[in-house]
């Protein structure tokens, strides 16, 4: 539980710090620090399905990382028009990190 609360908590500081760079050397290194923070809470996660599901483990943990595939394609094509219509990276960053 403490490696989840520590996932979100790096989780949220870095998405506000993706928003907030000035440089594309400071967002490679902020979306590096997500990267890992999003490791974090992934296998954080992953243990709290196994362990809320004991008797249908491999079908929960499938359900819950086919949302990924859905992600992976509506997610670019939602930041693309955001991007369009506001011309604000920035702004389209800060609300897309989850």
């Amino acid at each position: 539980m403490k490696i989840t609360r520590l996932g979100i908590l790096l989780l949220g500081i870095t998405a506000i710090l993706i928003g907030l760079s000035t440089s594309i050397i400071s967002l490679y290194i902020f979306s590096f620090a997500f990267g890992v923070s999003a490791g974090f809470f992934e296998s954080a996660f992953n243990q709290t399905i196994l362990d809320l599901y004991p008797n249908a483990k491999g079908t929960m943990v499938n359900l819950v990382h086919s949302a990924y595939g859905f992600g992976s394609i509506i997610g670019p094509i939602t930041a693309v028009a955001l991007i369009i219509q506001f011309d604000n990276w920035r702004l389209v960053t800060s609300y897309s990190e989850p």
